[in-house]
Formats: structure tokens, C-alpha cells, sequence
């Protein structure tokens, strides 16, 4: 099961960070040490998970791709398809956005209290 919480690791062209993503109910949500926030939706089968989010940058922040800090808050999109085999086994992962390629590990450290839901 995809759902839970997960740590990220990511590298771009000058820099790498880390994060946390929690899935849940077709729902993504996130943020990085960076302070960059991450909002969308999901989806997955057996053989891959789809990922739609908008990122936000906050002001002052650069992004891992070169993109010096901004003095303002911008948002971009980022759609992707990525194979489940690889994102269960924690491998890197490259991910194109709009301002460059990242290499992403997602690392499972929790799955969703159902119980605390009822469920």
C-alpha cells in the first residue's frame, strides 16, 4: 500500500535537500527544510503511482536546480509517472520539472493510522 508518511531526499544541478510527503486517500501533502510546499493528489495501480502537485516557493528560497531565491512566492506544476517497483525499493528517481531535472528517493517511515479513523 502507497499510503503513509515518507521522507525525500532529492538532488538537482547545485544543490540537494530533504522533505516529507504524507499520502493518503488520493491526497499529497509536504514540505522540505527549504520551506517549499507541496499540495496535490495521487494515484496508483500495480505497476506505477501518479503524482500531480503544486509546489510553492516562499521568498528567499533557491530551488536545488540553480534557480537563485526569488523576492517573491511562486508556485509551478509537476506531473509525473513513476514506476512502483522503483519507489517501493527506495531507488533514485528523476523527475523533470520546469526548472530542471531531480534526482527523488522516497523513503516509507510510517504508514497511515487507519485505526485512528475507524478503519
Amino acid at each position: 500500500m502507497i499510503e503513509g508518511f515518507y521522507v525525500i531526499t532529492f538532488r538537482g544541478h547545485s544543490d540537494w535537500g530533504t522533505g516529507m510527503l504524507v499520502l493518503f486517500n488520493g491526497i499529497v501533502a509536504g514540505a522540505d527544510v527549504g520551506g517549499v510546499t507541496y499540495d496535490g493528489f495521487y494515484t496508483s495501480d500495480d505497476e506505477a503511482v501518479d503524482i500531480a502537485l503544486t509546489l510553492t516557493i516562499p521568498p528567499g528560497t533557491h530551488l536545488v536546480q540553480g534557480i537563485p531565491p526569488q523576492s517573491h512566492q511562486y508556485s509551478f506544476k509537476l506531473e509525473t509517472k513513476i514506476d512502483l517497483k522503483t519507489w517501493l525499493l527506495q531507488q533514485p528517481i528523476l523527475i523533470q520539472t520546469a526548472y530542471g531535472p531531480v534526482n527523488v528517493i522516497f523513503k516509507k517511515i510510517r504508514n497511515f493510522p487507519h485505526t485512528a479513523y475507524g478503519k
